[in-house]
């Protein structure tokens, strides 16, 4: 006989053999078992990772003050260094900010926080996600309605309600819809608790943004077995996101308490969504009115008549406003320096 050799199919195959198992003890319909496998596997490996996140998150936070401390105490050697060199702001910006990020780096590998720990949700979903969804393609296929009809057909009797067979997509889009809404969701709790957002941050919110709406028409063309444990999932995953900004929850799972931390996190959220909805509204307002102004050849408030020099610099030599920004900006949570970098004053022309 042929030796049996390891491949990525027969993880799928053993991971469709245990649903076909776990549905057949339990007796339950199709749809209550892939609700129920979905919750077990989530609770099982997804909440464990996103509260040892949670700990990594707070334990971090809690050591800003030190890391706070630290830059207020290099700030003055920077200035310095970067005063005889007779460099820029701007130079002197990226010389403290690289010696914030090495120290940052350092203090957190010290501190066992290292940034990959808080990606263990993501990393160990994402396995067993594609695996069960590759089990429930397989088992809505043709292949299997040929190898294992009873099997199929058990699969096509098992929905419930308006979504009575789980081979076929979801006709009224229910379950895509619920898939995209819940991840958008996500997207924007993650989103609200940033405290600082940095370009890769914002350019990582909105790719993620695109991915959750991408997902409605992708979830619309598999079995509607597929976008069940999809939404199902998601919903699951929201609801922990929730649950886990809770104080009382925190203390149950052992997350330190953070200065951060609210009381009321969906009231906060519901506040933090209205006024980000009010100033994009007012953003394509000022757009559109800027826009009109263009059209007529009049300059606007945001259109000076006379431009300024681009190649202007600054140095920070006889600069005390350069150098108190410096020394007295605060360091954010990430260890970049953004805050530092608001509060330095604009440009101006070299002495």
């Amino acid at each position: 006989p042929r030796p049996r050799t390891f491949t990525a199919w027969s993880v799928v195959d053993a991971t469709q053999a245990g649903l076909v198992a776990m549905h057949t003890a339990m007796g339950t319909p199709w749809w209550a078992t892939i609700a129920i496998a979905t919750v077990g596997l989530r609770t099982i490996v997804y909440l464990p990772s996103r509260v040892y996140q949670q700990r990594v998150f707070a334990k971090r936070e809690l050591l800003q003050p030190d890391i706070q401390a630290w830059a207020q105490a290099l700030a003055p050697s920077v200035i310095a260094r970067n005063r005889e060199a007779g460099n820029s702001v701007e130079q002197a910006r990226a010389d403290l900010n690289r010696e914030l990020v090495q120290k940052r780096k350092r203090l957190f590998a010290e501190a066992g926080l290292q940034t990959w720990k808080t990606t263990l949700p993501l990393l160990s979903s994402i396995p067993i996600w594609v695996t069960v969804s590759l089990a429930f393609r397989q088992m809505a296929s043709t292949e299997t309605l040929i190898a294992n009809p009873a099997l199929h057909s058990d699969l096509a009797v098992g929905g419930v309600g308006f979504l009575a067979d789980l081979t076929v997509p979801d006709p009224y889009l229910a379950l895509p819809m619920l898939l995209g809404m819940s991840a958008l969701a996500n997207i924007e709790l993650n989103v609200h608790y940033v405290r600082t957002r940095t370009p890769l941050q914002r350019f990582l919110s909105t790719t993620s943004r695109t991915l959750a709406l991408i997902m409605i028409p992708v979830a619309s063309t598999v079995p509607a077995a597929m976008s069940l444990y999809w939404a199902t999932s998601s919903v699951f995953g929201l609801g922990v996101h929730f649950a886990m900004h809770y104080p009382v929850v925190r203390r149950v799972f052992g997350v330190p308490r953070t200065p951060s931390e609210i009381d009321t996190p969906i009231k906060a959220m519901a506040e933090t969504l209205k006024t980000r909805w009010d100033a994009f509204w007012e953003e394509v307002r000022e757009k559109n009115d800027f826009s009109q102004f263009r059209g007529r050849g009049q300059p606007t408030a945001d259109e000076p008549a006379v431009a300024q020099d681009p190649t202007a610099q600054a140095t920070i030599t006889n600069d005390p406003a350069t150098q108190a920004a410096i020394a007295q900006s605060p360091v954010d949570l990430d260890g970049t320096t953004e805050a530092v970098s608001k509060r330095l004053p604009p440009s101006q022309p070299r002495q």
